[in-house]
């Protein structure tokens, strides 16, 4: 249930950036680590994996830019890749165990700096008047 509040924000995050970029030139903020990294942590309960067609458009990136950062995070040990058994040419990339760990923590780190307001299943505490 934790791990769904925490995809939850990480939604969040995801819409401001996508509303950002319909007020400003999204080549003003070029992190496109982060964007695989958000995108890759939303999807994970759901689909798993993306492959890199997929994963460019959901993060809004040129599917160079993306083989050229999933270099880098698998360098890092942050993502995987996998290769369709059925078709060698298609490339899955997913969260590794220590990608989907450094999500949890930093998510669970700015919740409890209460970067976030609560979202539906929260009990929110009251002041005592």
């Amino acid at each position: 249930m934790q791990r769904q509040a925490l995809r939850e924000h990480a939604l969040q995050i995801r819409r401001s950036r996508d509303l950002r970029g319909r007020s400003f030139d999204q080549s003003n903020f070029g992190e496109p680590a982060w964007e695989i990294l958000l995108t890759l942590y939303t999807i994970d309960s759901d689909r798993r994996r993306l492959n890199i067609r997929e994963l460019s458009k959901f993060a809004n990136l040129a599917p160079t830019t993306v083989l050229r950062w999933l270099d880098c995070l698998e360098e890092q040990g942050l993502i995987g890749r996998k290769s369709n058994p059925f078709d060698q040419r298609m490339v899955y990339a997913e969260l590794s165990d220590k990608g989907r760990a450094a999500m949890d923590d930093y998510l669970l780190q700015l919740r409890g700096a209460e970067m976030f307001g609560p979202i539906a299943g929260d009990k929110v505490s009251r002041p005592v008047t």
